[in-house]
């Protein structure tokens, strides 16, 4: 059995991105409106738009054969549904209301919800978990795409009111 290092990888990240804005935080008010805070929502949300796509194209298609085997998809699949979730926490400040504060829900339950496939995925042997883990599929697709249309309404309301822009 191989030994896997997302979690480890993903902590050392998280860590050094806790530091970074620790040191923000000294420097300004963290906001999300504010440059570092949009930058740190859309370095997040692009982790998390990869996350999605590149695995599930590895994975179901024969378009990203050269790119090495899917286990190893998995494992950044992991390491980006952990950091990006992350980095989008940091850009909303601690603050979670209407449309962004439903957003970060998604977002949370999105993630939440990998872990337990995550589990299921490693128990497949046993019947019992690999009919979970297909019920589990059928509920995480459907949640990680209306958290990605909730993402794209909330970048569009950014732009179109300008909140937080060109300050």
């Amino acid at each position: 059995m191989r030994k896997s290092y997302e979690l480890e990888i993903a902590f050392l990240i998280i860590m050094a991105l806790t530091g970074f804005y620790i040191a923000y935080s000294r420097l300004a008010v963290p906001s999300g409106s504010h440059p570092i805070g949009h930058t740190l929502g859309i370095i997040g949300t692009l982790l998390m738009l990869i996350t999605e796509t590149a695995y599930s194209l590895r994975k179901r298609t024969r378009l990203l054969n050269w790119a090495g085997p899917v286990h190893r998809w998995l494992s950044f699949h992991i390491v980006t549904g952990l950091v990006g979730p992350f980095l989008v926490l940091m850009h909303t400040a601690g603050e979670f209301r209407g449309l962004a504060g439903f957003t970060f829900f998604l977002t949370v339950l999105v993630t939440a919800s990998g872990f337990i496939g995550r589990y299921l995925y490693a128990r497949q042997h046993d019947g019992y978990a690999r009919r979970l883990f297909q019920i589990w599929h059928t509920i995480h697709i459907p949640i990680g795409v209306t958290l990605f249309v909730s993402i794209a309404i909330h970048v569009f309301a950014t732009i179109y009111f300008r909140v937080g822009l060109f300050q």
